[in-house]
């Protein structure tokens, strides 16, 4: 039976090769626009690599400082002030990391094999970034915490770029100019997809090689700056302690002065920050109306298409089932044949 459908389907398909290609065009596009835009989100929020512990990660991308006086307010990241005597010693998180965050810096490679200079991403960070983000060393190891303290170039490359350089990934102790400055290399890891934002980069450097790192702004009570943090917890359990107990930490600041009241937007586990813009609150509804719509919208096209091949098919077959029915069929016998 199943063959004789078979049979039946590839029949009527010859018949209408264009509208027959047409259909199937449309709702296989449409289908896999719907099946990209969930493999995006998957890749967004799932554990993947090398970011396998988004689930026990938390990040504080967002602060703002509200002026009282002046009735203004400043928004940023974490200022280096923040990041030293606030976050590191937090006791809720089992990691924290800062990454050092700017517009400002561009960073190229100079070849003087090649005779040119090479575009790089570079992460400035420091040595628990590779505690939460769980890398594959192909050779070598972190930047330890004293070439952090020391703002020593000592850098972790990926493994695309140590081939680019030097054709090779066997490459620890080997260094390269960047910025017209030496950086030794001390790892080399597998690469991660750019799609991982938080964590992709070609080269990783020490936040503390980057010139003016602890210079906080004197305005916004140098509570404003360019440092993303991210705090790996056990559970969620300990999660929600930590963030009672940032919130505290700010309660307690804020009522200690007038002149300015500090203002958190987070931190957020991390499948939460991936939609936070800035400091403006999620609005899950948004979010449902944006991304269900269209999903809606890319599998309405095959219905649609769908429905006018089987009506095309049935005004054609119509007279068949006219006879069937003149000769006794009923509706069932009618649906199964047809």
């Amino acid at each position: 039976m199943i063959k004789y459908y078979w049979k039946q389907a590839w029949e009527l398909l010859k018949q209408h090769k264009l509208f027959s290609v047409l259909y199937i065009t449309g709702a296989g596009l449409a289908i896999a626009m719907t099946m990209v835009v969930f493999v995006a989100h998957y890749i967004r929020v799932a554990p993947v690599y090398p970011e396998t512990n988004r689930a026990e990660t938390w990040v504080l991308k967002s602060v703002t400082v509200q002026r009282v006086k002046t009735r203004g307010s400043g928004s940023w990241q974490s200022s280096h002030q923040l990041v030293r005597d606030w976050w590191y010693p937090m006791q809720e998180a089992e990691q924290v990391s800062a990454v050092y965050n700017s517009w400002e810096l561009d960073d190229y490679i100079q070849r003087e094999n090649l005779g040119s200079e090479l575009n790089v991403k570079v992460k400035y960070t420091d040595p628990a970034f590779f505690r939460i983000f769980q890398f594959s060393f192909l050779a070598g190891k972190p930047f330890s915490q004293a070439d952090f303290e020391s703002g020593i170039m000592n850098a972790v490359v990926g493994e695309d770029l140590a081939r680019r350089l030097f054709g090779t990934t066997e490459v620890v102790g080997k260094t390269f100019s960047l910025n017209y400055t030496d950086c030794r290399i001390v790892g080399v890891v597998k690469d991660a997809s750019f799609l991982t934002r938080d964590s992709f980069a070609q080269l990783y450097l020490p936040y503390t090689t980057v010139a003016g790192y602890d210079k906080d702004s004197k305005s916004d009570a140098g509570m404003l700056g360019p440092y993303t943090v991210y705090f790996k917890v056990k559970d969620d359990a300990m999660g929600a302690a930590l963030e009672a107990a940032m919130h505290e930490m700010v309660r307690k600041y804020n009522t200690s002065q007038e002149e300015n009241k500090l203002v958190l937007s987070g931190p957020d586990v991390y499948w939460k920050s991936v939609y936070r813009r800035g400091n403006v609150p999620l609005d899950w509804w948004e979010l449902i109306r944006l991304w269900g719509g269209l999903v809606l919208i890319f599998l309405l096209v095959p219905a649609l298409n769908l429905c006018a091949m089987i009506s095309t098919r049935m005004e054609n077959r119509l007279p068949e089932m006219g006879i069937c029915k003149a000769f006794g069929a009923d509706r069932g016998r009618c649906f199964v044949r047809y």
